[in-house]
Formats: structure tokens, sequence, C-alpha cells
């Protein structure tokens, strides 16, 4: 797999790694940047798999079978490692990692996989994937999930939750009235994270 292709915007002391999520693209949370305090770098990896059956620019960090929901294990792992290369030129205590859906299993890999752990994680409408190296964390994290989300399970979403906290990890879990997707209230309360995270 070459390099991933990864877009910028703005320089700060902090970084905010925003993933997208499956049939997206690298630009796809380019509006992030409202909601995001002025000192932070935005960061937009972009999943290296093409999906053309979806239209043009439609990319996946690993391909899934829509119809029994296995997913490529080898494409989930590579690009682990890849995003793993991304955030070892950063400082992961001025780091923040988050992603939506499957871009939010991605942010788990990561940050599961991390030699040090990062300055907050977010996690967009997502569930569990794999939970390899599960441990004892100080790691603090927000999670979102809408209460009638038909592609990923509200259920399975609480239970990622739970897992996190069982496990020592400190977060917060937003429910909205609304399906797959990140409402603006919820990107407010996400702003309120990233500005706890920096003023702990």
């Amino acid at each position: 797999m070459n390099k991933l292709r990864i877009y910028h915007k703005n320089k700060g002391d902090f970084n905010l790694i925003l993933l997208h999520g499956y049939g997206a693209n690298g630009k796809d949370l380019m509006s992030f940047e409202s909601y995001v305090p002025e000192n932070f770098a935005l960061i937009f990896p972009e999943g290296p798999y093409d999906l053309d059956q979806f239209y043009i620019d439609a990319k996946a960090w690993f391909r899934i079978d829509l119809e029994t929901l296995s997913f490529d294990e080898e494409q989930y792992a590579s690009s682990t490692t890849a995003l793993l290369e991304v955030v070892a030129k950063m400082d992961p205590s001025k780091t923040i990692i988050a992603g939506f859906s499957q871009g939010a299993m991605m942010t788990m890999a990561v940050a599961l996989k991390s030699p040090k752990p990062f300055l907050g994680i977010g996690l967009f409408s997502t569930m569990p994937l794999i939970f390899e190296g599960l441990e004892d964390s100080s790691t603090h994290f927000f999670q979102s999930h809408g209460l009638y989300d038909n592609l990923l399970s509200y259920d399975q979403a609480q239970k990622l939750f739970n897992a996190l906290i069982s496990a020592g990890w400190k977060g917060e879990f937003v429910s909205f009235p609304g399906g797959h997707e990140m409402p603006v209230e919820v990107l407010l309360k996400f702003k309120e994270f990233i500005n706890a995270c920096i003023s702990y």
C-alpha cells in the first residue's frame, strides 16, 4: 500500500486528526474546522481503498462485505499501520484523534496500538470491531451515537462505551435523537471536550 494521502488545514500547538467514514474521502470532515479551537492543526488522512461502486473518490479504510458484514482484516491491519506512521511524527500528548463510523473504528485501532496515549480520542457513530490490547488507560474519550442509527447499532455503541469505562478509560457518551450522523449539538459537545482536554 502506498502512503496515505493527507489533507491539512491550519497550524497550531495541538493536532486534531480526523478520519472519515466508509464511502467518504479525506475532504469529508473539513467542516469540523468551525468547531475546533484556533490553536489546532487539522489533519485529514484519506482511506487508501477505492469504492468505485459508490461514486468517484469514495474511499474506505478497509472493504466490507455489505451482505455478510465481514471485513478485510488484512486491509484493516494495513491501514492501522499506515496511520500509526502518520501519528508517529506528532506528539501524542498534544494530539486528539477522532473519526466517524469506520473512521472511528480506525481511531480505536490506532489508539490501542499507539505506544503512548493521545491527549484524547473521539468516536462518532461506531461500534466495537477488534479489542486487541484493550487495557487500563488514562486516555480521555468522547463518544456519540444516534438513538435511531439503522447502520450501526446503538446497543453495540453502548457496549463499546461500557468496555472502555470498565478498562479505566475516562469518557462521556452523548446520545441524540437521530441516525447515522454528526449533528451540530454533538459537534458543539465535542468542542467542549477538546477544550477540556487541553485544560487538564
